[in-house]
């Protein structure tokens, strides 16, 4: 197993990033003492110029690290990268970039080791970017053509490469995190740097021809600016929802304590990009780079160490205060929930809490058993309807609703399992739950009832039935006869009755005992049952006397028909 690697010291980082600074700078005065390729003037203007515009692009706030230490830069700068590497000469090139850099992290109040390594990696990028176009023969030139656009925006699309690999790699070995999952941004990132360096190309063709076309390229390049970089702050808003609603769901589905709290803080760093995040007391004064949010009780969620930019913003407030916010009830909920099992583990009826989306936040070892669950965590974070599938009188409980309705249940009959297979007949209770005033789920009991009920289902099949034959008696008999003399007022339909005796039965009796006797009744029975069609009925009133009700009789044959074909069927030897 590949263990994590932890995060870098303070001394590791400032001796990485002063040794990229020393790398670029001795990198640069190679480039720029190799013999230009050609003689052409150098126009200190277009230095200046550009010098402006790179530093104006770096002012903004250029590199964003953010959740996953994903980083997503906002900034077309790569489109002056090609003017640069072109029409500059290598000591200018390298001034103007690394300038650019110096004044961006200076104002963005980045740390000296910061500011430091992504001077360097800036000049590390300029000279290879640099190089590539000097030695394809491409020198200093203020009017380029086609070729020269292309080789420039080779150079300036390596440039970009190598930055971007610089700057992952440092963040891979400043956090800890892996450096793969990194670099499979790139080729994301490809398309956009192509389409960047590609309008420098053009806006340099354009310069080189009429110079003052390029107010109308800075106008195109401003737009188009404007419009990626709403693009990308869109996406990363986007997944930014994506991911907190994802860990929304993973603190809601953890009922121990210390879990919350470690997935919390894990939470808090990952989504805004925090090298440190902590739970301190509440009015404990933090550093001014530190963002702090309300964590009930008397705490409050605190991140620092900000990767990347220093400035925490207002999507990074509104992150962690929903963050804490959910949090808040998380906690809340697991203390009730640990009360509850505290209370409930030894009980044998089932308990289940559920949050405010009908999700299980806990369930008592009664609950795993007859949910037929291995254990608490394969229900847990669960939505209660796709592991509960409960209804009642054949209708399936909606229990987000009654959740959301507050609906209070005492010892209602519902039926657990599958439509089509083995249920358990249960007796449940539904009550809201309260935290501190505020509506935060309910809680459902359950216990098992099947026993009680088919004791219940067989008394009552005994008060209606005999108990010799099974055949209905008296009672369910004239039960029948009512329900059949109702439907006779709406239908018009008449029934017909069939009285029977057993002729010489007492000699039965007295000849061959009452067990005997018995036997012959109970087939007596079995014969008259299955000569009769399913509407009609046939009762046992008392000794051998029998009496048949045939139901929906339109005209007297239908009820001679029926007892010819008794009397035959009783013709058979028993």
């Amino acid at each position: 197993m590949t263990k994590a690697r932890s995060a870098a010291s303070p001394r590791s980082l400032a001796v990485v990033s002063v040794g990229t600074l020393v790398i670029g700078l001795v990198a640069a005065a190679l480039v720029i003492l190799r013999p230009p390729n050609n003689d052409a003037p150098i126009s200190a203007a277009a230095a200046l110029i550009l010098g402006l515009l790179v530093v104006v692009l770096n002012a903004r706030p250029r590199r964003n690290i953010a959740a996953r230490d994903s980083v997503e830069s906002i900034q077309l700068d790569e489109v002056l990268f090609v003017p640069t590497l072109l029409m500059l000469s290598p000591w200018q090139s390298v001034a103007v970039i690394g300038i650019g850099s110096l004044s961006g992290s200076l104002i963005a109040r980045r740390q000296w080791v910061k500011t430091i390594f992504n001077l360097g990696q800036m000049i590390v990028a300029t000279t290879v970017g640099l190089a590539i176009v000097r030695l394809l023969g491409v020198g200093p030139t203020l009017t380029p053509d086609l070729l020269d656009a292309l080789v420039g925006m080779l150079g300036a699309l390596a440039l970009t490469t190598v930055s971007a690999l610089s700057v992952r790699m440092m963040v891979a070995f400043a956090s800890g995190a892996p450096l793969l999952p990194l670099l499979r941004e790139l080729p994301e990132r490809l398309p956009p740097w192509t389409g960047a360096v590609m309008l420098g190309g053009t806006g340099v063709i354009a310069v080189g021809a009429h110079p003052l076309s390029a107010v109308l390229v800075l106008g195109v390049v401003a737009f188009v600016h404007r419009a990626y970089a709403a693009s990308v702050t869109e996406q990363a808003a986007r997944r930014q929802s994506e991911r907190l609603q994802q860990v929304i769901v993973s603190l809601r589905s953890h009922t121990d304590p210390e879990t919350v709290r470690a997935n919390l803080l894990s939470a808090a760093r990952n989504l805004l990009g925090a090298g440190v995040a902590e739970i301190v007391p509440e009015g404990q004064p933090g550093s001014a780079r530190s963002l702090s949010a309300p964590l009930p009780p008397g705490q409050q969620l605190r991140v620092a160490q900000r990767r990347g930019t220093d400035q925490w913003d207002d999507r990074d407030r509104d992150t962690l205060l929903t963050l804490a916010g959910v949090a808040g009830d998380v906690f809340r909920s697991v203390d009730l929930i640990t009360r509850l099992r505290t209370i409930t583990n030894s009980q044998s009826e089932a308990v289940i809490a559920l949050d405010l989306g009908a999700s299980i936040t806990f369930v008592n070892p009664a609950a795993v058993q007859m949910l037929g669950a291995d254990d608490a965590d394969e229900l847990l974070g669960k939505p209660v309807q796709a592991k509960l599938p409960m209804r009642q009188r054949r209708q399936q409980l909606d229990f987000a609703s009654m959740v959301t309705n507050q609906v209070v249940a005492q010892d209602a009959d519902g039926s657990l399992g599958p439509p089509e297979g083995d249920t358990l007949d249960i007796a449940f209770s539904m009550t809201p739950l309260r935290a501190e005033g505020a509506h935060v789920g309910a809680v459902l009991v359950m216990r098992d009832v099947t026993e009680r009920r088919a004791f219940q289902d067989e008394l009552t099949r005994r008060a209606l039935h005999d108990e010799l034959t099974g055949l209905p008696n008296r009672r369910l008999l004239l039960e029948r006869m009512d329900h059949a003399l109702a439907r006779s007022s709406t239908t018009g339909l008449q029934h017909g009755l069939l009285f029977l005796d057993l002729d010489r039965f007492k000699l039965v009796n007295d000849s061959y005992g009452h067990m005997v006797g018995d036997r012959l009744l109970v087939q007596v029975a079995n014969r008259l049952q299955g000569g009769l069609s399913p509407a009609d009925s046939v009762a046992r009133m008392s000794g051998d006397e029998f009496v048949v009700l045939v139901e929906d009789a339109n005209v007297i044959e239908k009820v001679t028909g029926v007892a010819d074909r008794l009397l035959q069927m009783l013709q058979e030897p028993f």
